[in-house]
């Protein structure tokens, strides 16, 4: 339908074929406008990920493989742990594997530790 605007699914990641929109991808990297994005579309989740941490390379093979399970109003933003020294420090992130959903003014709803899909469908709060 060339009227629609928006189109979300449970991300599958492709970018589109010319004459459609683009997919709502509901796990990416962090980025100022990924965050945006995200807090547009609904709830938001960082997660602190780093790539030298098993633990975290676990959830995000899970993640990546899980896709479909992630509700499409949900973006999982993975934050890169070893640089993102504001974002540890304003939402109190001591340790990688941390996950944090905001609000859409950026304050702290949930956090918690570890885990992939299950657990962030266990820890979701409502929008």
């Amino acid at each position: 339908d060339p009227n629609t605007t928006s189109s979300i699914d449970a991300g599958s990641g492709s970018s589109g074929t010319p004459g459609t929109t683009v997919a709502h991808d509901t796990y990416q990297d962090y980025s100022d406008k990924a965050l945006a994005e995200a807090q547009n579309i609904g709830r938001t989740v960082l997660f602190f990920h780093a790539a030298w941490c098993p633990i975290c390379q676990t959830a995000e093979k899970d993640f990546e493989s899980n896709r479909s399970r992630i509700p499409a109003d949900v973006t999982v933003l993975k934050v890169d742990y070893d640089s993102a020294n504001d974002l540890k420090k304003k939402y109190g992130v001591t340790y990688q594997h941390t996950f944090v959903q905001i609000d859409p003014g950026g304050n702290k709803l949930a956090l918690w530790s570890g885990g992939g899909v299950d657990d962030l469908l266990t820890h979701l709060k409502a929008a």
